[in-house]
């Protein structure tokens, strides 16, 4: 399991869904893009953790490997947890992911799991960094001269 983390901007200057739900809105004028989550505790099965609540810090954290496509949520780090209106819903705003498809995306409902110490959402598919374009390997010969250029560099 490996998991990067995720660095909000620095300063300068949601629907009645069980499931946490993503928006990006592309930049527009002075704003910078944002990829919004949109998260409903009061409504999950069992009392939501502690750490997850208006007004807290989290960690963000981009799945890698076996949990590539996932975004995990951690207590304490840089994303301050904000509030949606005078609702129950809470709000954590941050860049687009590496590799995320540009565009204005509405809000996508995500699968999500939990535990005490921590949130998993797998991300909607126009979230997801696309999959690298295989390249073909460089043949034993080619080798030999990348690497004799690499030497004499």
């Amino acid at each position: 399991m490996t998991w990067t983390a995720l660095a909000p901007y620095s300063s300068g200057g949601g629907g009645h869904n069980l499931h946490p739900v993503m928006m990006f809105a592309p930049p527009a004028g002075r704003f910078r893009p944002t990829l919004g989550i949109v998260i409903r505790p009061a409504l999950w099965d069992g009392p939501a953790p502690a750490w997850l609540a208006h007004g807290k810090n989290v960690t963000l954290k981009l799945g890698s490997g076996t949990e590539a496509g996932q975004l995990r949520v951690e207590p304490a780090g840089l994303f301050k947890i904000g509030k949606v209106g005078r609702s129950d819903a809470l709000s954590i705003k941050l860049p687009p992911v590496p590799g995320q498809q540009p565009g204005q995306f509405r809000a996508t409902p995500c699968e999500f799991d939990w535990h005490d110490t921590w949130l998993a959402i797998t991300l909607p598919a126009w979230c997801r960094p696309k999959p690298a374009i295989p390249q073909p390997a460089l043949s034993p010969d080619a080798e030999r001269r990348l690497a004799k250029q690499e030497r004499a560099a």
